[in-house]
């Protein structure tokens, strides 16, 4: 009956130790170009972000069009309007999260 219980606890306390030690995620991401003219598409790719289950990708303005969802690791932008621009990366991996910030200027 001991070796049950032993056993049990054991069992208990891999699992909960496995769900709990997500590693934190890092938020990371290039950008085809910093400046660019209106209507021109600019390419963002988070694939350098690590330890990343959910993407999630977010503007400063109005005045962008995303081409792609907006969870996806790659995506596309294309600016309406002249002006500067904050594209944000936040990236998720359970309950942890982190996220970074890119200037682009149209």
């Amino acid at each position: 009956m001991n070796n049950i219980k032993m056993i049990f606890l054991f069992g208990t306390f891999i699992l909960l130790g496995t769900v709990s030690c997500k590693k934190e995620p890092s938020a990371c991401f290039t950008v085809s170009t910093n400046s660019t003219t209106i209507n021109s598409p600019i390419e963002c790719s988070a694939s350098c972000s690590e330890e990343a289950s959910e993407y999630f990708w977010l503007n400063s303005s109005g005045n962008a069009t995303l081409s792609g969802n907006a969870s996806s690791v790659n995506e596309t932008y294309t600016f309406s309007a002249a002006g500067t621009y904050t594209i944000t990366l936040k990236v998720k991996n359970g309950k942890k999260e982190a996220e970074t910030t890119q200037t682009i200027k149209v």
